[in-house]
């Protein structure tokens, strides 16, 4: 059976007009041509030195489209998404309380499964429901209207720790604005750069590093023989320092290692905060 949990850290935006099309398209990692109200799109908009800014679910809607992206950093995307508006017909509308994510993930919570009980439920009361576009793994995804808040049967721990097992980073938590790049944060894993879609602002450097095979850095899911460590703490084999914990979620987390790092350090006991651990195949 699907568990369903709110994500309460989630907002909306609504980007509408008779340019938000084209507006979008040469800003962001993903080809908006290609989101529909029922196909999401996962990607991110960088700095022109294609650095992460902002991450975010692209949806279609109507006159325009949906991103479902962290509240916390919302205003900021909305300004900056202003900067580059000058006199497009484009408006951009802070619509988070229209609108409550939540997320089912477990048995029959697949792509291949859409429209299945959950989903046709969340549309039934006005909402939208797509599968989550960055692994199948993590079921499907939902904004509903705040007034059909929906009883949770699940909990964020479990589908983080479903989250961390397969690879796939936290945007509010694993990415870092001004300093992590797309690439290295797993984004080719996990369908959030259209490397076929032409230029959008940090294309240039995220290209290079893709075809050059430039990625030194990866996040990699790590399991500890106990509770994993906080975020930012150390992970090393002996004295030497091989990687950091970023999420994490009961016994598992995401650490940041250089590939070499590691490569080296596989045969090695691994430890972070005192804790062992061991990467998970």
């Amino acid at each position: 059976m699907a568990e369903i949990v709110a994500l309460p850290t989630r907002g909306f935006l609504r980007i509408a007009g008779g340019d938000a099309e084209a507006f979008l398209q040469g800003l962001i990692t993903v080809d908006a041509k290609k989101a529909t109200a029922e196909r999401a799109l996962y990607g991110a908009m960088l700095t022109p030195q294609g650095k992460f800014l902002f991450e975010f679910f692209l949806l279609r809607e109507e006159g325009g489209f949906l991103l479902d992206t962290p509240k916390a950093r919302l205003a900021d995307f909305a300004t900056r998404l202003t900067l580059y508006k000058l006199r497009s017909k484009v408006e951009i509308k802070d619509v988070s309380a229209e609108f409550r994510a939540y997320a089912s993930y477990g048995n029959h919570a697949h792509a291949a499964d859409l429209p299945n009980e959950a989903g046709s439920m969340m549309k039934h009361r006005g909402g939208l429901a797509y599968a989550d576009p960055r692994h199948a793994g993590l079921g499907v995804r939902f904004a509903l209207p705040e007034k059909e808040a929906v009883e949770e049967t699940g909990t964020l721990a479990e589908y983080h720790a479903l989250r961390i097992t397969l690879g796939v980073p936290d945007g509010e938590v694993d990415l870092i604005p001004d300093k992590s790049f797309p690439m290295q944060c797993n984004f080719d894993d996990i369908h959030g750069v259209d490397f076929h879609k032409g230029c959008f602002v940090g294309q240039e450097v995220t290209a290079r590093t893709k075809h050059r095979g430039g990625v030194s850095r990866r996040l990699v899911p790590v399991r500890f023989e106990g509770i994993a460590p906080e975020i930012g703490t150390p992970v090393k084999a002996g004295e030497v320092t091989v990687g950091e914990v970023r999420s994490a979620s009961g016994e598992v987390a995401l650490a940041s290692f250089r590939i070499e790092d590691l490569e080296k350090a596989r045969d090695a006991v691994m430890v972070a905060g005192g804790v062992k651990l061991g990467v998970l195949s």
